[in-house]
């Protein structure tokens, strides 16, 4: 069984493949790509998710389920949602960050 949360190298398909449902849901972290994670539920789902802060609060995003989503188009997506998020664009179509001048 995997703890809580684990950072292994790469989230690749051989990596999925080997990941089994717990009682409670955990996380398992990509140690390349930082923010990037695969969320792996007591159903035995998996989600692709992306971590990140904002005005100093821990965020998740979702990027999408494993299955319609790749391990490698997931993790293109979490690299482009870091970029926006580092540009201080919003990830969420529609919605953006506050200035840094409150306005």
């Amino acid at each position: 069984m995997h703890p809580v949360e684990e950072a292994i190298p790469r989230i690749s398909k051989r990596i999925i493949a080997t990941l089994q449902p717990a009682e409670k849901d955990y996380i398992v972290s990509d140690d390349q790509v930082a923010g990037f994670a695969l969320r792996v539920w007591p159903s035995g789902r998996m989600s692709y998710v992306v971590h990140y802060r904002s005005n100093g609060r821990f965020r998740r995003y979702t990027i999408g389920h494993h299955g319609p989503w790749t391990a490698d188009k997931a993790c293109d997506e979490a690299i482009k949602i870091l970029a926006q998020r580092s540009g201080r664009a919003h990830p969420t179509p529609g919605r953006s960050f506050p200035s840094a001048c409150g306005g």
